[in-house]
């Protein structure tokens, strides 16, 4: 800083300069002793002070504290020395503190924590279950930090007055009065759809299936990116705006407006691998006119891509959107992973419409029988009827496309803001449920039935083992995976091994079912990894949910119906000349290399690209079902590890005066429902 004639006192720089150091040194040691006042009462787990002051006395020391940090200000403004204003911001401080804590919470890991000496079996879980929690509370406050304006004043700042806003608001202040941070970013989910007042029309599905090819033919706009490699490492939302441009919002909390030239750098893959720029949200504006009344159009990541990241966007997006569009490509069928999009974006309420993509690119007959057949998979593994229309954007059909938007989207220009408060209103619904279980659970807190110390830490050691073996048998299941993309190798030996014990001439339709009898055998650690992961957490929810008296815990076989059945491996038709007894009288060892020649050359090529091809299925329906397991899970658990802190933190007698306060609270909220519903 550079320092001008101070004024009367005479004082020259290198004077300023020293009495700045000497005040900022004194006004560092105040808040020393600040700090020692605030961790009396922090509730620090490693307390570095024995408390020894009184109330009276820690009120008297912040009095002094203030006394002398006035006369620092009044013999700056005395001597005339201007003070240095501060040059770091405190929420960049923070955040820089969360990145450290997140790296030291990283460090804990198995991994890290071996070179300590060797670790137990049991304690493998129980360290990987504690760092994800730590690693999801710190992701939660940085969500939280990037947010801006508290509830109270985002609510404040809406120009509504709906019945729905007094709701959200008295569930807001509850949040906040009751330290309920585990439901703030359900809040602030719906917060934002209040702001936009949008109604949210998000297209999923696998990567090449015509996403963003769709989009740019429904906003008359080749904005959005297309290409053979995977595109959109996080969810675009396309709005209306006088001029073409992008507006992209960093984890840091930084946002830059940029021209529409720049998408590409943001949302490609290859620009953005597995999103290592932290882009959280990206907003294109087009001056569409299909982009009028609110509506909102979201590219999002393809599920399934090599884009894992970009996968992961998509799944926690999926509860947010007003109407979820999934595009399956017309000429392939319908796999466990669009199934699971469908009933992700079922279970959250969210209408939805399924749309056969390329229609072009297959007869009229055809059409109908993909369509019928999609329809009937989705009625016989989901018990629903959806709606199953071909699209195309060529222009010899644009008919298709325009006969679908005519009649599903046109006529959500015209309803967009009551079905945009219906959606906003199931969603409130659904929080208010939320958060009136745990006012019950503070209730049970200070009632006869509270769990004892020694149950809370049985339930928080148990919620810790069960959330490490997500961990754990993630890395098993790609391990086995890994295995597995070395197989056809093995395969062609399994099959010559097999065939010499044949007496009999063996054909492509035989090599074929082997080789899926073989590929089962090999995948069948990864279900058993899976079908034991399922049923161990819901045995551990189950346990906590007891020890803990909560009459929430999930039903039998609940958490295992993420599970759906693997995929077939699709070998395709295969020529094959073979006799299994023409060797037999030849040591097996020879026959059965003999055979295995004879097979590398007609069908290895075949076998290789078939098992190339499937472990790359195999892997897309191994993380979609270890996301679907894992929501399963965490729907419980974070209910779960909020009752555990609450009862940590309650007294060991009852509180009348809480309990009062709470069942206030609930009455409060049951008033508001009665009011919103009529």
């Amino acid at each position: 800083m550079a320092i001008s004639d101070p004024n009367t006192a005479g004082l020259n720089e290198s004077h300023i300069r020293g009495l700045l150091t000497r005040w900022q040194e004194i006004d560092r040691l105040m808040s020393e002793v600040e700090s020692v006042l605030a961790a009396e009462s922090s509730g620090s787990v490693f307390p570095k002070y024995k408390p020894e002051l009184t109330p009276v006395q820690t009120r008297v020391v912040r009095d002094y504290i203030a006394n002398i940090r006035r006369e620092l200000l009044q013999s700056a403004t005395g001597l005339g020395v201007p003070l240095p204003a501060p040059k770091i911001g405190s929420l960049h401080a923070i955040r820089v503190d969360l990145m450290f804590a997140e790296i030291a919470a990283e460090e804990c890991m198995p991994e890290q924590m071996r070179g300590y000496g060797d670790l137990s079996q049991s304690a493998v879980p129980q360290l990987r279950g504690m760092v994800e929690q730590l690693k999801s509370s710190i992701g939660k406050l940085m969500t939280y930090l990037s947010e801006g304006a508290d509830f109270g004043a985002r609510l404040q700042r809406l120009d509504r007055t709906e019945d729905e806003i007094g709701l959200l608001r008295r569930i807001a202040e509850i949040i906040d009065r009751r330290g309920m941070v585990e439901f703030r970013p359900a809040i602030s989910a719906i917060l934002e759809r209040l702001e936009t007042k949008a109604f949210e029309i998000a297209v999923f599905g696998r990567v090449s299936s015509g996403k963003s090819s769709l989009l740019n033919r429904i906003i008359e706009s080749d904005v959005l990116p297309v290409g053979v490699t995977p595109v959109t490492a996080v969810p675009t939302r396309v709005i209306f705006g006088p001029e073409p441009s992008i507006t992209v919002s960093f984890a840091i909390g930084r946002q830059e407006r940029l021209g529409i030239d720049h998408l590409g750098e943001f949302v490609s893959e290859e620009h953005n691998r597995a999103n290592r720029k932290q882009v959280t949200r990206i907003v294109v504006e087009i001056p569409s006119a299909r982009l009028g009344e609110g509506i909102v159009f979201v590219d999002t990541p393809g599920l399934g891509s090599l884009a894992t990241a970009g996968a992961a966007e998509t799944l926690a997006y999926l509860p947010k959107c007003d109407m979820g569009v999934l595009l399956v490509d017309s000429g392939s069928t319908l796999t466990e992973e669009d199934l699971g999009t469908i009933r992700m974006l079922l279970e959250a309420g969210v209408p939805t419409s399924v749309l056969l993509s390329k229609a072009d690119l297959i007869k009229s007959a055809d059409r109908e029988r993909a369509t019928l057949y999609t329809k009937e998979k989705i009625r016989e593994r989901l018990g629903i009827e959806l709606q199953v229309r071909p699209v195309s954007i060529s222009p010899d059909e644009e008919r298709l496309l325009e006969s679908w938007f005519e009649d599903e989207i046109a006529p959500l220009y015209r309803r967009h803001r009551e079905l945009a408060s219906q959606s906003i209103r199931r969603k409130i619904g659904v929080l208010r449920e939320s958060v009136e279980s745990a006012l019950r659970m503070l209730l049970r807190r200070h009632g006869p039935n509270r769990p004892g110390a020694e149950a809370v830490q049985l339930a928080a050691g148990k919620l810790r083992h069960a959330t490490g073996a997500f961990d754990e048998t993630t890395r098993e299941c790609f391990l086995a995976l890994d295995r597995f993309r070395l197989a056809p190798g093995r395969v062609i030996q399994g099959i010559a091994r097999e065939a010499v014990t044949v007496q009999a001439e063996l054909d492509g339709e035989w090599v074929r079912a082997t080789s899926r009898r073989i590929a089962a055998d090999m995948t069948r650690d990864i279900s058993d990894l899976l079908a034991g992961l399922a049923l161990n957490s819901t045995a551990s929810l189950i346990d906590c949910a007891k020890d803990l008296n909560i009459a929430e815990a999930p039903a039998p076989g609940e958490i295992s119906q993420a599970i759906q059945e693997m995929p077939a491996i699709d070998i395709g038709s295969l020529q094959v000349s073979l006799h299994g007894g023409a060797l037999s009288g030849i040591w097996p060892r020879l026959a059965t290399h003999r055979f295995e020649k004879t097979l590398e050359d007609q069908v290895g090529p075949a076998i290789s690209h078939a098992f190339a091809a499937y472990a790359s299925v195999l892997q897309r329906w191994l993380r979609m079902t270890l996301n679907d397991l894992r929501e399963r899970f965490d729907a419980y658990a974070e209910n779960y590890r909020a009752a555990i802190v609450r009862l940590e933190q309650a007294g060991p007698a009852p509180d009348s005066g809480a309990t009062a306060g709470i069942e206030s609270d609930l009455a409060d909220l049951e008033l508001a429902e009665e009011v919103t519903a009529k």
